[in-house]
């Protein structure tokens, strides 16, 4: 994996066709296969470049809808994070199917304190006239949020500096999702895993 050789790192997840090695491929200056077919990227790519003056390095995780699976992509991106501890993660939700892209994003906040929620195909929303409260929506949630178009570069400028602000960032506290009547059972299986 990226192992300790390249820092900081920012990681970047999302579901199949989010338009997550688009925006890779936008941000780094390299040419990745892009396709409309889920599973494109089977394996971690990392490219360096530059924000400002500081290096950084960027790793194109394959897409997945989750990271509490046992499929390949799930255990690919959750081993990845767990073992290479990014100083980022940037999680792509895809606006057009948003309700069902944030699931994402609040899976890896409950393991990981240094997320940021990228909104992808902004350009798409903006066509139909829906317009969404992106700061009402990072207050709700207390992480970064951008929307942008990585197809027309759109939104590129906002997510620089909220990369920069959040590497300079001391580590916030991991956010804890309460289940309300299914806390009591979690508790419960939490207790026997950690049993056996």
């Amino acid at each position: 994996m990226a192992g300790e050789k390249c820092r900081p790192l920012v990681a970047l997840m999302g579901a199949p066709n989010s338009g997550k090695s688009t925006l890779f491929n936008r941000i780094t200056g390299r040419s990745e296969r892009v396709t409309n077919w889920p599973g494109t990227t089977v394996a971690v790519t990392v490219a360096e470049t530059r924000l400002d003056s500081t290096r950084v390095c960027i790793a194109d995780l394959p897409g997945t809808y989750s990271i509490s699976g046992s499929g390949f992509e799930e255990k690919f991106a959750r081993d990845f994070i767990l073992q290479e501890n990014p100083d980022l993660i940037i999680v792509l939700a895809d606006l057009t199917t948003l309700p069902r892209s944030l699931y994402l994003p609040l899976e890896v906040l409950e393991i990981y304190p240094r997320v940021m929620i990228v909104l992808t195909k902004s350009d798409v929303l903006r066509g139909k006239n829906v317009r969404l409260d992106i700061e009402a929506l990072e207050r709700k949630i207390g992480i970064p949020i951008v929307a942008i178009s990585a197809l027309r570069g759109e939104g590129l400028d906002d997510l620089w500096k909220k990369i920069q602000r959040s590497l300079k960032t001391k580590i916030s506290p991991r956010i804890k999702i309460e289940y309300g009547v299914l806390e009591p059972y979690i508790a419960q299986i939490t207790e026997l895993l950690e049993k056996h």
